[in-house]
């Protein structure tokens, strides 16, 4: 969803509701800084993002940053769960924080069709994050 192009009927679509989505994540987790959700999907594709409902792509945002918040320097931390959907499905969710290490991304996606997986929504944001000494995120900056 590129902002250097007029938006498409689906990019306008998703960024509609990724403004519900903020407003819902705002209004049940104070603790999520704002501005999170749209950097978490701002490289998504809209199409992928449209299969999900606002409430689904709030929470897996505050999910998330819950995993994210803490995390030693140098350790790469990985979490797989199920997660239950708006409709009543459920989806397998792979969060996985990490420093700076290229080619991570197209490697696991790789990885993942190579075991029959077809990955239905991937966000790849990009975070500079200022943690503490116990390793708790104290700002989300726009220097990544």
């Amino acid at each position: 969803m590129s902002p250097d192009r007029p938006d498409s009927a689906e990019e306008a679509a998703a960024r509609a509701m990724l403004a519900q989505a903020t407003t819902l994540l705002a209004g049940r987790h104070s603790e999520v800084p704002a501005g999170f959700l749209d950097r978490l999907y701002e490289r998504a594709v809209a199409e992928d993002l449209l299969r999900y409902t606002a409430e689904d792509l709030a929470h897996f945002a505050a999910e998330s940053f819950r995993f994210l918040s803490d995390r030693k320097a140098g350790t790469a931390k990985i979490r797989f769960e199920t997660a239950k959907l708006q409709n009543g499905g459920a989806i397998g969710l792979i969060d996985i924080a990490n420093d700076d290490m290229p080619c991570l991304v197209d490697s696991i996606l790789a990885e993942l069709t190579e075991r029959g997986f077809h990955p239905q929504l991937v966000v790849h944001p990009v975070f500079g994050i200022e943690r503490d000494s116990a390793g708790k995120v104290v700002k989300l900056s726009d220097e990544a």
